[in-house]
């Protein structure tokens, strides 16, 4: 059993999308992020076609112990629709390699080839409110 919990705030800031999976009207775009067994999605940034921003939607990815090896950070960027949601591209990293602080744009693609990018913003470390006051209280 680890005896470390490591964390990680990823966040998902914008994108910059090529494929448009709609023929009138603008897209409505929704990340998805899947590592670990964790899933966690964005708020729709709708009627954002193909520039979305999200500026506080945040994932805090918790592992107990060392990343595991061959696991994966999939990106999933889907346009939301009145029943479900259409692709609009994806990507899947390897997450020990990008689980180190960065602000980087990750490209995406679809069955067809190139659909745009995402930009994340990662960030190591990040503790959780409860440590933190548990930290504050012993120096007091």
């Amino acid at each position: 059993m680890p005896n470390h919990k490591n964390r990680w705030r990823i966040q998902v800031l914008e994108a910059a999308l090529t494929h448009n999976t709609e023929l009138l009207g603008k897209m409505d775009p929704f990340v998805t992020l899947k590592a670990c067994g964790q899933s966690w999605k964005t708020s729709v940034a709708e009627d954002q076609g193909k520039t979305p921003r999200w500026r506080h939607e945040r994932m805090k990815l918790l592992i107990d112990g060392d990343v595991p090896e061959g696991e994966e950070l999939e990106i999933i960027v889907e346009d939301k629709e009145k029943r479900g949601a259409d692709l609009i591209g994806h990507c899947k990293l390897n997450l020990a390699s990008v689980l180190k602080d960065q602000n980087e744009w990750f490209d995406l693609t679809w069955e067809h080839g190139a659909a745009g990018r995402v930009h994340l913003k990662i960030r190591a470390g990040v503790r959780n409110r409860e440590e933190s006051n548990k930290r504050a209280r012993k120096k007091a």
